[in-house]
């Protein structure tokens, strides 16, 4: 698990133990696990992709929300999570679950397989 994926299970794990707002979640756990990088913690494509997963009904105990307008980031997540639903082994493969989605092309990962990944393994996506 990465950083991002760190993240991405404290911002869930807080969302299910008291509710609240994802994105005020997200950003309390990249503020406690990049607190030297305001860089890091403001990186777009796993915050999204979290936002995205909560969004769509995927995250426990999260209800369903408008938390992004993304809709490429969106597919993704959805497509990662359909992969995951059929190949649960794929979590374990990033690299490989990132070409699956998208079919191949050359299209630069920017940890959101991280997001995806971590929350399937640590069983927080329904």
């Amino acid at each position: 698990m990465g950083k991002y994926g760190h993240a991405a299970e404290t911002a869930a794990r807080s969302l299910a133990a008291g509710g609240g707002d994802p994105r005020t979640a997200w950003e309390v756990a990249v503020t406690k696990i990049f607190p030297n990088s305001r860089t890091s913690a403001e990186k777009g494509c796993p915050r999204v992709s979290f936002l995205a997963l909560c969004g769509l009904g995927f995250v426990k105990g999260v209800p369903p929300g408008s938390y992004t307008r993304s809709v490429k980031t969106k597919a993704y997540v959805t497509r990662a999570v359909t992969e995951l639903r059929s190949n649960p082994a794929m979590a374990n493969d990033e690299q490989g679950l990132w070409r699956t989605i998208t079919e191949g092309r050359e299209i630069a990962p920017n940890h959101q397989m991280d997001v995806v990944a971590t929350l399937w393994r640590k069983a927080l996506i329904r």
